[in-house]
């Protein structure tokens, strides 16, 4: 999550568990992120609406301390 937040961009393999999983696919299917060849990226609508991204994303990282 931390080299999303810096690069813009992170392995999908970051993004391990179902929760996580549901979160990129929303985010995708929201035209906030984009998946190329294993990566993960933030597109410029999502860096438009970069709060909601981050707020979806935060919830992904508050599922994985729980779990």
């Amino acid at each position: 999550l931390n080299m999303l937040a810096v690069e813009l961009s992170a392995p999908v393999a970051c993004f391990t568990s179902p929760h996580a999983q549901q979160v990129i696919s929303r985010l995708v299917d929201a035209s906030y992120l984009k998946i190329t060849d294993g990566v993960v990226a933030i597109t410029p609508l999502g860096r438009i609406n970069i709060q909601q991204v981050w707020n979806e994303l935060a919830s992904e990282v508050r599922w994985a301390h729980v779990a």
